[in-house]
């Protein structure tokens, strides 16, 4: 079960700390956005978590199968972000080793079946709350 992830941003400009209560990383902009480039931006960060889950979904499928997919590589290009474009994202899965055309069909349907494909692919009801604190 994913942990909840609580993120701050504090007077620096951008520059955001997340924590799951375990773990903790920075987000910004890069610096032609106003940002200090102190880590990755939040679409990025998103990108990295899709890489991230497709390769480690990828290899339990394979462990599985009995099958040595190597150093498996994921490349990912997002484009259409401009006002009013088009978002997609291109993956590109790179595996070492002999797979005939079923076995390479397979792996694939399992890449896009990974947890954050299916999150971010599909219609996700999502619920907002807006607190507001006195600086009392």
């Amino acid at each position: 079960m994913p942990r909840d992830v609580q993120v701050v941003l504090d007077d620096t400009d951008f520059q955001c700390t997340a924590t799951n209560g375990h773990s903790q990383w920075l987000l910004d902009e890069p610096v032609d956005k106003g940002g200090q480039d102190s880590g990755p931006s939040p679409s990025e960060s998103v990108m990295g978590g899709l890489g991230a889950c497709i390769a480690i979904t990828m290899r339990m499928y394979a462990k599985h199968k009995g099958w040595d997919l190597g150093d498996l590589k994921v490349d990912l290009h997002l484009e259409g972000m401009e006002p009013g474009g088009h978002p997609r994202i291109h993956r590109k899965i790179t595996i070492q080793g002999d797979f005939d055309a079923d076995q390479q069909a397979r792996l694939l349907k399992v890449a896009g079946k990974c947890p954050v494909s299916r999150l971010i692919s599909g219609e996700v009801p999502m619920t907002v709350e807006l607190r507001v604190e006195s600086e009392e």
